[in-house]
Parts: structure tokens; sequence; C-alpha cells
């Protein structure tokens, strides 16, 4: 038996999931507020107001070269409606967990700025893909679209990265080439995350079944999929 299928391997994948320092209160408010359509500007502006840390963070990203704009923004509102929600999410996930991640995935061949990039690009087709879509999805969805590749960075240190390579390039799947070389993907270990994280357990569950053909019958599991597909050609 391989070492990656014992269940001292899977112990540990969950140990280091867990060794992610929780998100801050506000962080885990403010993925909710973005999950719920009927909250608004001011709503995030209030929430990222009383963050000191938080709020740098969003000045600092919203007047950065990556936000595309001359112009600079010196107020919360002004970074909140520069930025978007789903890039606001992802600079306070970012930045509450950011001592734990490492520079570059090595294992992914990718830095991290690519890997929340990728994550971004993911939310903004989620929006387009339930636009066009005659299913009806819960709340959350484009947030959760964020979040569905997170579980990459736990596995990342497990990745020997020209043998994932080599399974991608055969596979053409990166769930089916994790699972390949150390059976477990990153859905589910992102799940792991959301439920450590205390968010809501529907991102979790979409997120853990985004790569599964099971999940065919779970509209926000294919709408993961779909939107991860649209992001990677």
């Amino acid at each position: 038996m391989s070492y990656f299928t014992s269940l001292e391997f899977h112990e540990q994948v969950i140990d280091k999931a867990e060794s992610i320092a929780p998100l801050p209160k506000g962080v885990v408010e403010l993925a909710a507020m973005a999950a719920d359509p009927t909250t608004t500007v001011n709503d995030i502006t209030a929430l990222v107001t009383g963050d000191v840390a938080l709020a740098t963070a969003l000045l600092r990203e919203a007047n950065s070269a990556s936000a595309s704009s001359r112009d600079a923004v010196d107020t919360i509102q002004g970074a909140v409606v520069r930025l978007g929600t789903s890039r606001v999410v992802a600079v306070a996930v970012g930045a509450s967990i950011g001592e734990a991640l490492p520079e570059r995935l090595h294992g992914y061949g990718a830095s991290l700025s690519q890997f929340w990039l990728h994550a971004q690009a993911a939310s903004a087709a989620c929006e387009s893909v339930i636009a066009l879509s005659d299913a009806q999805f819960g709340g959350g969805l484009v947030t959760t679209a964020l979040l569905q590749n997170v579980g990459s960075i736990v596995l990342d240190s497990y990745i020997p990265s020209a043998g994932y390579q080599a399974a991608f390039i055969t596979s053409a799947d990166q769930a089916a080439a994790e699972r390949e070389l150390i059976d477990i993907d990153h859905g589910a270990v992102g799940a792991m995350l959301c439920r450590h994280w205390q968010l809501p357990e529907s991102m979790a569950a979409a997120i853990e079944r985004h790569h599964l053909l099971a999940a065919a019958d779970d509209p926000a599991a294919c709408a993961l999929h779909v939107t991860d597909v649209l992001v990677s050609e």
C-alpha cells in the first residue's frame, strides 16, 4: 500500500489544514455578507471600516497596479467599489492567512499571485454561468467559486512537481492528477478548510464535489466545475 493511501497520510493532511489559523470573525461575516444578494456596498464598507488591518489591505490593493486605474482611491467605499465583492473577499482571506501561505506553489508550478488571479477569474466567470443557467442556485456561489481551489495551498507541499505535470498531461484534470499521485484532491481538502473556517456548509459541500462526476445532480458543484474549466482554458 502506498503511503499516500494510508490513514496516516490522510490524518497528516487534515492536521495541516486545521493548522492554518481560523479566519477572523470579521472575514467570516464578510464571506456571509458576500453570499447574501441583499448586501449593499454600504454594508460591506461598514464592516471593513471597523477592521483597520483589512481596511488598510483593501486600500493598498485598490491602489495597486493590478487594480488597473491611475486614479488614487482614498476611501473604504471607493476601494470596495473598485475591487468588487469577490476581490474584497479574496483580499480579506489572503490577508488573514497570508503568513501560512508560501510565495509559490511549487508542486503546481504557480505563484501565489497567479493562484489568487485564477480564483478571482473563476468568481467572475461564475457570475456569467449563473446568469446563463436555468438552474436554481443558493446564495454565495460566486464567493464559493473564489475559494474552490483553496485546498491546493495545503496539498502543494505533497505534490512532486515533475510527477504532477506528467499526471496532469495524462489526465488533463487537476483533481484526477492529484488523486493519481496522492489519493486525495484539492476539492476534498478545500472543504476541510471551509469547515475549519466555519464557512457555510453549502460552500464546503460544493467545493468538495466540484470535480466529481457523481456530483452531476448537484447544480452548485457543476457550476463550479464549469467555471474552473472556463478559466483554465
